[in-house]
């Protein structure tokens, strides 16, 4: 599954036409993308059970990198002359010749495994974010919301995602098939956290449905100065997405009703606290010398979220886009 015959393979097929769809279809796998649709699912549609769907795409976040961290493998492009990036005008340089696996179990070389992570800056290919990102999403959007129709795009769209990633040079085919596995796995882990807890009862106990993610936030929380993988950043925004989901949830979430314009209005204000909050932070990061800290990363990353999610709701109340329950 390391080998790069297929990825070989599939560059072989390709045409302008295909690098561009496959180009745009990767395009639409990064971080900006995923912020858009969270946000107009959180304050266009339904607000808990999109804090479920972003709790479940940050835990699988944090699990990609780590695991991309701890297997340290290469991406096809940096092991094998032959393997381009189509649609990149700077072309990769590999640091071997021929460092696929040499058969379909096979890991790539030693030599090619060393080298790769012997580079100043190292970029490692398993999982494959794209694809466990996608996963989590849309599974995590069919299942939190109910939703048939995007169960079947998901049987679409993830392959394709996949079929992008190898393409274009970037990924093998154990990197794609362990992003799918990680991304059902965060959906599940999601489903099991807060599946009991993600419809507006207002009979529920705030307690029961906070405790399980509360306690998943202090035990990354704890594990984070023992496990140098754990990527501080991430454990923040986990932790504080949790912090917002609180709040709202002791606070009571409001209603998802409202006009056209109400709806709008609401995703025009998260937007807004995204970037206010991120410029803030950002800016307080950078003057306090916290650059380069771990504490500094997490920090920041706990403000951004947990403010910026609360304090959208918060705004939207303040300013009546949430017509009262």
């Amino acid at each position: 599954m390391f080998q790069t015959d297929l990825v070989i393979w599939l560059q072989s097929l390709g045409s302008p036409i295909v690098t561009w769809l496959l180009s745009t279809v990767t395009l639409l796998g990064y971080a900006p993308v995923y912020i858009a649709l969270i946000i107009t699912l959180a304050f266009g549609m339904r607000l808990r059970p999109s804090l479920a769907v972003l709790l479940g795409v940050l835990l699988t976040v944090l699990a990609t990198e780590t695991l991309k961290t701890t297997f340290a493998l290469p991406r096809p492009s940096d092991i094998d002359a032959r393997v381009q990036e189509p649609g990149d005008a700077t072309q990769p340089i590999p640091v071997v010749e021929r460092g696929g696996g040499a058969d379909f179990w096979a890991l790539p070389t030693a030599d090619a495994i060393a080298a790769v992570r012997e580079k100043p800056d190292p970029s490692y290919g398993l999982p494959s974010g794209h694809v466990s990102i996608a996963t989590v999403f849309l599974l995590g959007v069919a299942l939190f919301f109910r939703s048939r129709p995007v169960l079947v795009f998901a049987a679409f769209w993830i392959p394709l995602m996949a079929l992008s990633r190898m393409y274009l040079g970037r990924h093998f085919l154990a990197d794609v098939l362990g992003g799918v596995v990680v991304g059902v796995l965060g959906a599940l882990v999601a489903v099991a956290l807060l599946g009991r807890h993600d419809r507006e009862e207002p009979s529920q106990n705030p307690v029961a449905a906070l405790t399980p993610i509360a306690l998943v936030s202090l035990l990354l929380l704890i594990l984070m100065p023992f496990v140098p993988s754990l990527d501080a950043e991430n454990v923040g925004r986990f932790v504080g997405a949790v912090v917002a989901y609180g709040v709202v949830l002791i606070t009571g979430f409001p209603s998802d009703r409202g006009s056209p314009w109400q709806r709008g209005g609401r995703i025009l204000t998260g937007v807004a606290m995204y970037f206010a909050t991120s410029g803030l932070f950002g800016a307080l990061f950078d003057a306090t010398g916290w650059e380069g800290t771990r504490v500094g990363e997490l920090s920041v990353a706990v403000l951004i979220m947990a403010i910026g999610l609360a304090g959208t709701v918060a705004v939207a109340r303040r300013i009546r886009l949430y017509v009262p329950a």
